[in-house]
């Protein structure tokens, strides 16, 4: 009987706290609703330039790719390798693959589908979330390297850093794994559910699938966007600064990138256009918005991202070491001075990823008038 009161006490004090806070964000939104929405248009224009382009495609091809069975085929070819090196199933190669080109919510959402078919069971969905869910190459190269800090070669070195760092993560949780165990039953649930869906089938679900995930993390980049520019734009920063003896300025890029990588990263190279390490860091974090959209993408499977958020510490330490060995070894990569403006714009505007958006937005709609 105590401990039901004092869980029901805790409850509502937590409820308490949340309304305070809550209350709180709601005033401040009010009393500076310039920033509140410069940070809201911004991250509309993230999503609408960068995010939906570049991930819808991904989000729908990697979910179609898993549920018509292409992660078993892959994964009785790549067995032996990747349960030697990560202690996975085969199977789990797709989403590795898939999170280290398709992008954050890519790796989380592949996961998510393993384990929906049945190639993983829930812990090692939850290990192999903790590595595979990492930047794309044409973020960190084009949008940062290229488009930030002005030198397409120092977003290659983020990015060997960022990648070497994933796979060491790996590695490292390979350790006091046994073989992992088979799925209750002894087969995936696709090889019992009479081969599982037909192509079309796979296909229409896939979309309608990346659809609602792209709702998702544009809603979480926009809130955080906002959150962002209003703890910053409205000199909620300045008492804190006074106690550390820092610049604001200085304070705003580690609460931009605690938030959302890429107001972070562009906050990070306007400070410093020497911050390489730094923006490792960043991306490594990934920003509670990355980690928001990550939960939103394995929630419906009762998956945790816990590990996922706890293995981000010794990600930022590998990649900031690594990406320090990596700038003294390739010293020609790391940009002479480039104080590049705070905004985040891709290289390109990415008309392959555009123009693969529409075809697949075309296809669903024929899809759903032939049904």
């Amino acid at each position: 009987m105590d401990c039901s009161r004092a869980l029901v006490a805790g409850g509502k004090r937590h409820a308490a706290v949340y309304g305070i806070l809550c209350a709180a964000l709601f005033a401040a939104m009010l009393v500076f609703p310039a920033p509140c929405l410069a940070g809201a248009r911004e991250g509309l224009t993230l999503c609408g330039d960068v995010i939906v382009p570049s991930l819808f495609p991904m989000l729908a091809l990697s979910t179609f790719l898993i549920d018509a069975g292409f992660a078993r085929v892959l994964g009785s070819a790549l067995e032996r390798p990747v349960r030697a090196l990560f202690g996975l199933p085969g199977g789990a190669a797709a989403a590795l693959a898939l999170g280290l080109i398709g992008g954050y919510p890519v790796g989380a959402s592949a996961c998510a589908g393993l384990h929906r078919t049945g190639e993983l069971n829930k812990d090692d969905a939850e290990r192999l979330l903790a590595f595979c869910v990492n930047s794309s190459p044409a973020f960190v190269i084009g949008a940062v390297g290229a488009g930030l800090l002005g030198s397409p070669g120092a977003g290659c070195l983020i990015y060997a850093a960022h990648i070497l760092s994933s796979l060491a993560i790996g590695l490292f949780m390979r350790a006091g794994h046994g073989k992992s165990a088979a799925m209750p039953g002894g087969a995936p649930r696709s090889v019992k559910a009479a081969g599982g869906p037909q192509p079309a089938e796979a296909f229409v679900g896939s979309v309608v699938s990346a659809a609602s995930g792209i709702v998702n993390i544009c809603a979480f980049v926009v809130f955080f966007s906002a959150l962002s520019a209003l703890l910053t734009g409205s000199g909620a920063l300045a008492y804190p600064a006074l106690v550390l003896g820092l610049n604001e300025k200085a304070l705003e890029a580690p609460v931009r990138a605690l938030l959302e990588v890429s107001n972070g990263c562009a906050a990070i190279a306007a400070v410093t256009p020497y911050g390489l390490p730094a923006i490792s860091v960043c991306l490594s974090w990934s920003g509670l918005s990355v980690m928001c959209q990550a939960g939103s993408m394995v929630r419906s499977e009762g998956l945790s991202i816990k590990r996922y958020v706890l293995c981000r510490i010794p990600h930022m330490l590998l990649s900031a070491a690594l990406t320090l060995i990596l700038m003294k070894l390739f010293p020609a990569a790391v940009p002479a001075f480039s104080a590049h403006a705070a905004k985040l714009v891709p290289a390109s505007h990415g008309a392959p990823a555009s123009a693969a958006l529409m075809i697949i937005c075309s296809l669903m709609l024929m899809s759903m008038l032939s049904v």
